[in-house]
């Protein structure tokens, strides 16, 4: 058994990182070192600063000592019996925190092709979000589609509505970065929140 480290919010604004046993996989599973994970800034500045409501949802979601994190990106280093589509070596993405070392069934990782780096990978569990909303709002050819906020995941909407055939796929936002890299991302115009006039 060796050891690991992990990212933890033991309580409402509080963050320490603590060490942790690994233990070595199992039939069907695979031990994967961290080279890097992606901060969901939404949903891990919610579950940092405690403020939601006590019977929401959130607060069902989100139990102190609480463990962030749901995009990684790491090396397997171990495989366990009977694992054949995955070896020592490959470059794979999963839900796991933010933790140097984890063991997951081989189920739960997928592998990220050699042509996509580390960082780039960190972004699959958030873009599967928004694409899976995407297509469940039905976007039909030519429908347009307007997205009020462009942090990470606005961008990433804007980016399927239009290769959904959206159009005109809008963007809205108060900041001009965001609204600049809305336009990279394929927005057909773009509106600054609360100047309604001036469409660019």
């Amino acid at each position: 058994m060796g050891k690991g480290y992990r990212l933890v919010f033991p309580r409402p604004r509080s963050v320490k990182i603590e060490e942790i046993d690994v233990r070595e996989p199992d039939k069907g599973q695979v031990l994967v070192e961290t080279e890097c994970t992606l901060i969901s800034t939404g949903t891990e500045m919610t579950a940092y600063t405690g403020d939601f409501p006590p019977k929401s949802l959130w607060a069902e979601y989100v139990r102190y000592p609480f463990v962030p994190g749901y995009s990684n990106v790491g090396r397997v280093v171990r495989v366990g019996e009977g694992v054949k589509d995955i070896k020592i070596g490959d470059m794979v993405v999963s839900l796991a925190p933010h933790v140097t070392r984890f063991v997951a069934n081989v189920d739960d990782v997928y592998l990220v092709p050699e042509n996509v780096s580390c960082e780039e990978a960190a972004f699959s569990t958030l873009a599967s979000i928004v694409l899976n909303s995407v297509r469940l709002s039905r976007v039909s050819l030519a429908e347009s589609v307007v997205v009020v906020g462009l942090g990470p995941l606005g961008q990433f909407t804007i980016m399927f509505s239009r290769l959904g055939g959206g159009y005109p796929v809008i963007g809205v936002d108060l900041s001009d970065f965001r609204l600049r890299i809305a336009r990279k991302s394929g927005a057909h115009r773009i509106i600054k929140g609360g100047d309604w006039n001036n469409v660019f």
